[in-house]
């Protein structure tokens, strides 16, 4: 007796079932993947409006480059896709994929992007510990 009933259907059935439990896993990651950053933006735009401040509303700023990000991100895809399946050895049309690009593959869609979150956390982070300095009680400006 099979603990997931995916398993006890047939295998065409199977393999259905298995890719769309995949694309509803990864879904559900993209939709906070892709509505985070607006989160915290909303966040900071509405500490920046309660803050009193000579130099006006930020927002247009942090809006502005998040999209620059995406954009540079988008137009990159391609390009970083295409070094890696050449590395990789891929040749496209054939019936059998190489161990080696399976493994590129692999790397491209699990190692990379979580090298990019490591980079983006890390430069969170440095600007948040920068917000908390300059907003620390009795410091001279």
């Amino acid at each position: 007796v099979s603990l997931l009933p995916v398993f006890a259907v047939e295998a065409p059935l199977r393999k259905l079932l298995i890719l769309v439990t995949c694309f509803l896993w990864n879904g559900c990651a993209l939709g906070g993947m892709v509505s985070l950053p607006d989160m915290i933006i909303a966040e900071e735009v509405n500490r920046d409006e309660q803050r009193p401040s000579s130099t006006g509303s930020r927002s247009g700023a942090m809006y502005g480059s998040k999209q620059l990000v995406y954009r540079m991100a988008s137009a990159s895809q391609g390009i970083v896709t295409g070094v890696v399946m050449s590395i990789s050895g891929y040749k496209g049309g054939t019936a059998v994929i190489s161990m080696a690009a399976k493994s590129g593959f692999g790397a491209l869609v699990g190692f990379f992007p979580a090298g990019c979150y490591v980079l983006a956390a890390a430069s969170l982070s440095r600007v948040l510990v920068q917000q908390r300095e300059n907003e620390t009680p009795g410091k001279l400006e």
